[in-house]
């Protein structure tokens, strides 16, 4: 899981973030990242899921679980969703988003926020899916300020049955 992260970011932020940082995306550092932040899953809450093909290779993953950067009206985050390059337009993003809301739905949420680079592709994607600019605010690395946007679902059991 953690070289499709490293891999997503160099694709998906080549151009928004500089070459050299994206460069030093270490597989390795982001593995140990990741482990910790899967210690505290609870599998409701706060829970990871993964895309696999036949050969059980990782496609994608999503993580979801309380808001990180609150905004008004809006309960739960998804915190990332990586779909490997090589993966892209299979409909995986879709299926990994569509899995995560019928868990938020499940514990009783409503409403949800992701947020990405205003730059970033996956804006589009995210329209798509019935995304709505919910928030601008900025993402600091290595002392830089990026654009970042959250794009929200208000009503989550409704896009679910639809979708």
């Amino acid at each position: 899981m953690a070289h499709i992260s490293v891999e997503g970011w160099r694709y998906a932020y080549q151009g928004i973030l500089p070459a050299q940082m994206l460069d030093a995306l270490d597989v390795e550092e982001r593995t140990k990242n990741m482990l910790s932040r899967m210690s505290q899953y609870d599998g409701v809450e706060q829970f990871g899921l993964v895309a696999v093909d036949a050969q059980d290779r990782v496609l994608g993953f999503i993580e979801g679980g309380p808001q990180t950067s609150p905004a008004e009206g809006i309960e739960v985050e998804i915190q990332t969703l990586y779909v490997h390059p090589k993966a892209h337009g299979r409909g995986i993003g879709k299926l990994l988003l569509t899995e995560a809301v019928r868990r938020f739905v499940a514990a009783g949420h409503r409403s949800m926020i992701v947020w990405t680079f205003r730059d970033n592709a996956a804006v589009e994607f995210y329209r798509k899916l019935g995304g709505t600019l919910a928030k601008e605010s900025t993402y600091k690395l290595a002392d830089v300020e990026y654009p970042d946007v959250g794009y929200a679902w208000y009503d989550l059991p409704t896009w679910l049955a639809s979708h």
